[in-house]
């Protein structure tokens, strides 16, 4: 079946890495799990709303976050983010074509969230007369087709997670956007007769098991606006 996970840390980890982003779970949850998980050394700089609505917000590539800092320079966009930090912990593949194989579900998180708002609805940007419909579209869509997708994904390696024995950088992509969404539906992954959920559930809950993210999941607060 293929591919072996690489430590590619000769590519070398920044002194000065940080990872900048808003107090709620949204993009900046995927890479905050990675460096934790791989034991890489970074700030976790938190960004109250009022310090970004002042001049930071300016100074930030496209007046967006999440934000790395590296070496000095400033990185924006979250799947570039992602993708650099995953060089440098070695969460990503040796056999190119297999992370490539694997990136695909890394994709269909990024197209999930695009279809639906589920990070403002979670986050408290969401009027609250709008949240039953959106959650349920959101919930449905998941059901109806995402779940089987991404379970199909976790049949391409040898393990429990994406990437086969150790996470990949696409298990904390899509571990996120499952428990957010699980945040508005609490139920979401105990639906059987759901295809693959099953599968997709065991993953989750081996995910939410590894020691350095299960203590983390212990301390984080919850999603701003609850």
């Amino acid at each position: 079946m293929g591919g072996k996970l690489s430590i590619q840390l000769n590519a070398g980890v920044p002194n000065d890495l940080k990872l900048s982003y808003l107090p709620v779970r949204a993009r900046g949850e995927a890479p905050r799990m990675m460096l934790i998980h791989y034991g890489v050394k970074f700030e976790d700089e938190v960004v109250d709303f009022a310090t970004w609505g002042g001049s930071r917000k300016a100074e930030a590539p496209f007046g967006q976050l999440p934000l790395l800092t590296a070496n000095g320079a400033k990185l924006a966009q979250s799947g570039s983010i992602i993708h650099y930090l995953a060089e440098i912990s070695g969460c990503s593949l040796r056999d190119r074509l297999m992370n490539a194989r694997i990136d695909v579900y890394f994709e269909l998180y990024n197209e999930f969230l695009n279809k639906h708002p589920i990070n403002p609805i979670a986050n408290g940007f969401i009027a609250k007369e709008e949240i039953p419909a959106k959650v349920a579209a959101c919930v449905k869509d998941f059901h109806d087709t995402y779940c089987d997708w991404f379970a199909k994904g976790l049949e391409l390696l040898e393990g429990p997670f994406f990437g086969g024995k150790r996470p990949h950088y696409a298990d904390f992509a899509v571990w996120s956007l499952v428990d957010i969404i699980m945040f508005m539906q609490p139920d979401l992954l105990d639906k059987p007769e759901v295809k693959g959920l099953v599968a997709m559930k065991a993953w989750y809950q081996a995910v939410a098991e590894l020691p350095k993210i299960k203590t983390y999941l212990a301390a984080r607060p919850a999603p701003n606006g609850h």
